[in-house]
């Protein structure tokens, strides 16, 4: 293989530089670094650039439940609008367990109703990552008709190691009396998560 040396390549007048013909591949060696003045048009396909938002998943509650009083209480969310990698469990943890490893942004609503009770007192939705608690959302419902209903969402960005860690979405709720529904529904009730590039 010859090795040409040269400063500059410019095309003809009117015409574009084409390096290679169709099939060949152009290699930059290791340690040889690129530099782009300009803009780089793609008209084929581009691969290694950046790189995907994935895996992805955005699951749901599917039906009503009842909230436990004053106790941390999972969110059974057991239907899925999106799960790239099949690593959201629907049925039995109701958990997210990615199996590649990155930072991951989570985010999660519970969608609480307690009737016409007007003795609640508190709620709160929890993103828990193995059990234990990476963000949340609180608040203190007040003793009238708007403080009946309260829909909480919270995200935040935590670490997967690709394994072993999970994620799940749980909820929080303290009143002296009657009950309360978890209110499902894919705008209700939710939980859902990416890999961002790094």
């Amino acid at each position: 293989m010859a090795t040409l040396f040269v400063d500059k390549v410019d095309p003809q007048s009117g015409t574009a530089l084409e390096i290679g013909t169709s099939g060949d591949t152009i290699t930059v060696p290791s340690g040889a670094t690129l530099n782009v003045a300009g803009t780089i048009t793609n008209s084929g396909t581009a691969t290694g650039f950046g790189g995907a938002n994935t895996p992805y998943f955005l699951a749901y509650r599917n039906g009503n439940t009842t909230q436990t009083n004053n106790t941390d209480t999972k969110a059974t969310l057991n239907a899925e609008t999106f799960d790239s990698a099949s690593a959201f469990d629907s049925t039995t943890n109701y958990r997210w367990t990615p199996q590649t490893a990155g930072k991951y942004w989570i985010f999660g609503q519970m969608y609480l109703a307690h009737g016409s009770n007007a003795n609640n007192q508190e709620y709160s939705v929890r993103l828990k990552k193995n059990g234990t608690t990476f963000a949340a959302n609180h608040r203190d419902a007040r003793t009238s008709g708007i403080g009946y209903q309260q829909a909480l969402l919270t995200g935040g960005l935590v670490e997967l190691n690709g394994s072993s860690d999970y994620v799940e979405l749980w909820g929080y709720g303290n009143w002296t009396s009657g009950s309360i529904n978890v209110i499902g529904g894919a705008n209700n009730t939710y939980m859902g998560g990416y890999k961002i590039i790094e």
